[in-house]
């Protein structure tokens, strides 16, 4: 499964979002063209064999993944900027 940030106007917005006291579980997938392709606000993020392409945030911070006081554990994965 992919999931692709690009909004079609060529900028970028954040995929996926871990709300505070949330838990968000992914494996093997790709998330590519995010800004801040997931963000996580307090809950617990874990990844296992993914791919984090070509995501990006220039202003503030983050990039694949954007941590404000959550947990996150990734294991097996892949981050590329190309």
């Amino acid at each position: 499964m992919i999931f692709d940030g690009s909004d079609g106007n060529g900028g970028n917005s954040t995929i996926l979002t871990v709300a505070n006291d949330g838990i968000l579980n992914l494996a093997n997938l790709t998330i590519t063209k995010g800004e801040r392709g997931i963000t996580v606000n307090g809950g617990i993020l874990n990844v296992a064999g993914a791919s984090f392409l070509d995501n990006f945030q220039e202003a503030s911070g983050g990039g694949a993944i954007y941590n404000s006081g959550g947990t996150v554990n990734i294991a097996g994965s892949l981050f590329i900027r190309q």
